[in-house]
């Protein structure tokens, strides 16, 4: 039987560098957070790390923000990514597992299939919540939030570093 993996992962700050946008989205001055993509970027890696990803996983996206923002953010950085579990889709939102657990349900997989990419305290929570495995990722040297260390399985500072724990953990669980 073959088996399928799902990687889901985190938008803002983990699959585009975001900040730039934060002040503007707090306005929620949407037209203006969309001019404004140019300002963010993709962190060195990412469109190989979904590429190989791809070659042994499903991917989805999940986010906080508005459905309209993660989609034109993904189709800005040409990421086609299967699914995206965006605010309004869940009445509950991260820490809380309800967005993971929409878009494991969307991309029919378990939860001993899949891995859960974020950044912060709340996604490492909703990872733990929903029983997926927690996978801790900064792109810089700063300290990490002690909770979110204590709850990820991996903390990772760049994409290679992310594909060798999937791929350890698979070949682990076959």
């Amino acid at each position: 039987m073959e088996v399928h993996w799902t990687i889901l992962l985190d938008l803002d700050q983990t699959l585009v560098l975001t900040s730039a946008l934060l002040p503007l989205r707090r306005q929620k001055n949407w037209q203006l957070v969309y001019a404004s993509f140019h300002l963010t970027a993709l962190p060195p890696g990412t469109q190989t790390f979904v590429q190989r990803a791809r070659r042994f996983a499903q991917l989805g996206v999940i986010t906080t923000a508005p459905r309209t923002y993660a989609e034109k953010l993904l189709s800005h950085h040409h990421l086609d990514i299967q699914v995206a579990v965006a605010y309004h889709d869940t009445r509950l939102h991260k820490p809380d597992p309800a967005p993971i657990l929409e878009a494991m349900r969307r991309l029919r997989v378990s939860h001993e299939h899949c891995f859960y990419v974020g950044d912060t305290t709340e996604d490492m929570l909703a990872a733990v919540r929903s029983r997926v495995m927690p996978i801790g990722l900064s792109w810089d040297e700063s300290p990490q939030d002690p909770q979110a260390l204590a709850l990820a399985q991996a903390m990772c500072q760049n994409w290679e570093e992310v594909l060798t724990f999937i791929r350890n953990t698979i070949v682990a669980k076959e």
